[in-house]
């Protein structure tokens, strides 16, 4: 996420010869360290808190113009992953940060079938039950087979079960096929 603009971003401090420990004092982060990590984070992985991110394009005196580019970029190519065709994932809650894909049988076409195949699945388990319809739209299903909720897929916000491990996002699935071993899924940059 925020591939454009993390290069725009990066490409500038480099141009300017700004090390990230400077940079991080500049800004006014009071741990150098922590701030150096910080920006690092947003050049490499695209996450950044918007207070952040304004701090870094007043400090670098960075072009508004360049910005608002490379954030359209990083928007237009988000609407065309989120919008790509996928097949529907059944993700099941084994225990607190243990997931595991389910898979949906092949009669069932539409969200609204599987839907329901979910929640009679999360009803008779008693498992919490997440099913992605798409990139866009996630159905989330109590033990009880109530539909607790829907969300919708935002720009650099999953969509689906994650857990953080060191700090980064990580979308960890046991699969049946190799013995509920984890399984990294990585969704997006």
């Amino acid at each position: 996420m925020n591939k454009h603009l993390r290069n725009y971003v990066r490409r500038q401090r480099d141009l300017k010869g700004i090390r990230l420990g400077p940079l991080a004092e500049a800004i006014g982060l009071k741990n150098r360290n922590k701030g150096s990590r910080l920006i690092l984070q947003f050049e490499r992985e695209g996450i950044v808190s918007d207070d952040l991110l304004a701090k870094l394009i007043r400090t670098l005196e960075l072009n508004e113009d360049e910005i608002a580019r490379a954030m359209e970029k990083d928007q237009e190519e988000w609407e065309a992953w989120v919008f790509e065709p996928v097949p529907m994932r059944m993700i099941v809650r084994l225990v607190a940060a243990v997931y595991c894909l389910r898979p949906i049988p092949d009669e069932i076409t539409t969200p609204e079938e599987a839907v329901a195949y979910a929640r009679n699945f999360a009803k008779n388990k008693h498992f919490r039950v997440c099913l992605a319809l798409n990139r866009r739209e996630s159905v989330w299903i109590g033990e009880d087979g109530e539909v607790r909720c829907r969300t919708f897929a935002k720009p650099g916000l999953p969509n689906i079960p994650y857990t953080t491990l060191g700090g980064r996002r990580k979308f960890l699935f046991g699969s049946a096929e190799q013995g509920f071993q984890p399984v990294v899924i990585r969704e997006q940059d």
